[in-house]
């Protein structure tokens, strides 16, 4: 298989569970959604084969860290078990960050679900990161997740969406505060 990718880079993790850790991100190109406060410009890119994919992440791992996070666009279009298994192979721990529309390789070792589709179908994973107050967090209560976070939805209106995310945690301790950390460290 052919992977379509937009950038690999080496960064710090800036929001949810993993926020502050070293990781390489593999950004994957195209998506099936179209959401108006999408930040990510995941048009174009270049074709891999796994291998060379493998290859590329290992050399923008600068520091010999251990986490490759799968983003996007919607790496859930691309990301297959053979892949998962070549990341692994080479030491590395395989994080994705999906919007739960579509199944997910069963290998993976980390799965972050930041629901945008009303035809979710990752019900079950280790982080649920909710973009409020563009979706409501009571929604997804009756989902199995071991990290729950509510995150701002970062645009024109972010004031009022980081207050209303910060009451809103304040009345829901069993949500997370989370934030786009990296924006404000002014790293990718």
């Amino acid at each position: 298989m052919m992977y379509k990718i937009k950038s690999i880079f080496y960064t710090i993790q800036g929001e949810g569970y993993w926020a502050g850790t070293p990781a390489v991100f593999c950004r994957f190109a195209g998506c099936d959604l179209e959401c108006g406060f999408c930040d990510t410009d995941f048009e174009g890119g270049k074709t891999y084969s796994g291998n060379q994919l493998v290859h590329d992440i290992q050399e923008a791992n600068t520091s010999n860290c251990t986490h490759v996070v799968l983003t996007g666009g919607e790496p859930a279009l691309q990301v297959n078990v053979s892949l998962i298994q070549l990341l692994q192979e080479v030491g590395l721990t395989t994080h994705i960050e999906t919007h739960g529309g579509h199944p997910l390789p069963h290998n993976l070792d980390w799965i972050c679900v930041s629901p945008k589709t009303k035809k979710l179908v990752v019900m079950t994973g280790d982080e649920i990161k909710v973009l409020y107050p563009a979706f409501d967090p009571h929604a997804y209560t009756h989902l199995n997740f071991k990290w729950w976070s509510i995150q701002p939805v970062m645009d024109k209106n972010y004031k009022h969406n980081l207050q209303a995310s910060i009451d809103f945690y304040m009345k829901y301790p069993k949500w997370h505060l989370s934030t786009q950390q990296h924006k404000q460290w002014g790293v990718l």
